[in-house]
């Protein structure tokens, strides 16, 4: 056998030598051919095939490689539903992409950004105010009316 050989000229033989020396619990033994050991049948199938087809391999990218893949496929897909989603429109208007990164809004920020809390525009919008008009103006209730003092809502 060639790869008993310590001698031979072959660059494969010598990367398997390589291999086995690797690997102790790989043993390499002779068969007879054609005596209807199936493993062995099985490989010389697959051996004229590859002489005749050609080997097709696939190389394993690197588990980072795979990683980065991953998280760009998620970040897609998370950003997809984000754009086309029914929900959380009022804070898609302010935070038009996705981020694994936490944003830390004060609570008026937040009650601001969703249009919730105490503001006639919420509270009419559950039946709990006959009028969605703002209290210091004559028109439709702007979060900001209840939060900012009157003199910041002149520049309006």
């Amino acid at each position: 056998m060639a790869v008993l050989d310590p001698h031979t000229p072959h660059q494969l033989v010598r990367d398997i030598q390589s291999l086995l020396t690797q690997n102790r619990n790989i043993l390499v033994r002779w068969i007879k051919a054609h005596a209807g050991y199936r493993s062995n049948e099985e490989a010389e199938t697959l051996a004229k095939k590859a002489i005749t087809e050609g080997v097709v391999m696939r190389v394993l990218n690197p588990r980072c490689e795979l990683k980065q893949h991953l998280q760009e496929l998620f970040f897609k897909k998370w950003q997809n539903l984000w754009d086309n989603g029914n929900t959380g429109r009022s804070v898609h208007k302010v935070l038009k992409t996705v981020k694994l990164k936490p944003v830390f809004w004060t609570r008026e920020e937040i009650l601001f950004v969703t249009g919730h809390g105490p503001f006639p525009s919420f509270l009419n919008r559950f039946h709990l105010s006959d009028s969605d008009l703002c209290l210091r103006r004559s028109r439709r209730s702007h979060p900001l009316c209840d939060i900012l003092p009157i003199d910041s809502l002149l520049a309006y």
